[in-house]
């Protein structure tokens, strides 16, 4: 979010003043608001742009594939591997298990390719018929539905295997209300007095009534929960 953003959401204009410090809380704001959804906020780098810092990287980097008949994980042969997938998206790597029929990831709004991975090495790649991305009404997605009956059962210990998923990842562009909670931690963080209780000025003291940050309100807490991701702090894996 840039100065300007922020005037505009707040609905005023920040004092020359006060630019420096609020640029910084800016800065800080993002990266509580990161720890809290457990994924960047820095946009993609568009068409033209070239940024510092881009939001998307291939964390995964697929040597090759073993033969899916196979599965299995054991005396793998690199010669014998079948080549890796163009990557359509972005690789990003998560815990897998067994256990799970929801794999819970960050949010997404399209779906490329779903698969089971260790150390480069493919072992799992799921058909388009056994996986459903379960998107909501803003066509934003963080649930991949295993579907029952998927074919292949991993040979070896399914405890060292990941999930790697390639999707066009969220955000170029925050939704509006998580751009509100960030505005109001940007306003209340600005405050040099936010972690004061109470205070005497020229002889008269106060005590302020709340002095909760805005991420810990009930209604931006639901927002916030909206987009977590399972590495924000306080998600819940659901495991059936």
């Amino acid at each position: 979010m840039t100065l300007e953003e922020y005037e505009a959401i707040a609905g005023g204009t920040v004092p020359a003043s006060q630019v420096e410090s609020v640029t910084a809380q800016i800065a800080r704001t993002k990266r509580i608001l990161e720890t809290l959804l457990g994924y960047t906020l820095t946009p993609d780098s568009g068409e033209g742009e070239e940024l510092s810092q881009p939001r998307v990287t291939h964390i995964y980097n697929e040597t090759g594939q073993t033969v899916q008949s196979d599965c299995s994980c054991s005396d793998i042969e690199i010669q014998d591997l079948l080549p890796p997938d163009e990557v359509i998206y972005a690789y990003r790597l998560y815990q897998y298990n067994d256990k799970d029929r929801y794999l819970f990831v960050d949010p997404f709004t399209s779906l490329n390719s779903v698969k089971l991975v260790r150390d480069g090495i493919t072992y799992k790649t799921f058909d388009e018929d056994d996986v459903r991305a379960d998107f909501d009404n803003k066509g934003i997605a963080k649930y991949i539905e295993l579907c029952e009956g998927c074919l292949c059962e991993l040979a070896c210990d399914k405890s060292c295997v990941q999930l790697a998923v390639d999707a066009d990842w969220c955000f170029s562009v925050l939704p509006e209300d998580l751009l509100q909670v960030w505005a109001d931690m940007i306003t209340f963080y600005s405050d040099s007095d936010w972690n004061v209780r109470s205070q005497t000025v020229l002889g008269h003291s106060y005590t302020k009534a709340n002095n909760q940050p805005p991420e810990e309100y009930a209604y931006n807490k639901k927002v916030i929960n909206n987009y977590v991701g399972p590495y924000g702090m306080g998600a819940r894996i659901p495991t059936v």
